[in-house]
């Protein structure tokens, strides 16, 4: 009983560590968002009207959207190629939500 205990703490105490961790990389996403949004409205584009700002910040995340897509598509070619079929489909998964950005983006 007491072993069954020590493996359901450490069990809870990996859980809680990954999802710190996934906090610590969305809060670092957000954070890297918030820089980019930062420096587009600087200097030249902060003298250009709020449309020209707001086209320039969308073509920049499609831009960042298609070289995420081409990433996860390279990557998920090269898990294939080595017979990791689990991280290739990660990289799929991945690929996929990017074109959804991707197609928002476009339209």
């Amino acid at each position: 009983m007491f072993l069954s205990c020590l493996h359901h703490i450490s069990v809870v105490r990996e859980f809680q560590r990954q999802d710190r961790e996934l906090l610590d990389q969305q809060n670092s996403a957000f954070r890297n968002h918030r820089l980019i949004a930062i420096l587009l409205t600087r200097g030249e584009a902060h003298d250009c009207p709020v449309a020209d700002r707001l086209i320039c910040r969308v073509e920049c995340d499609l831009t960042t959207e298609i070289s995420a897509r081409t990433l996860y598509q390279e990557a998920a070619t090269h898990r294939h190629g080595v017979k990791d079929y689990v991280s290739r489909d990660l990289f799929e998964v991945l690929m996929k939500d990017e074109e959804h950005h991707i197609d928002f983006l476009e339209t």
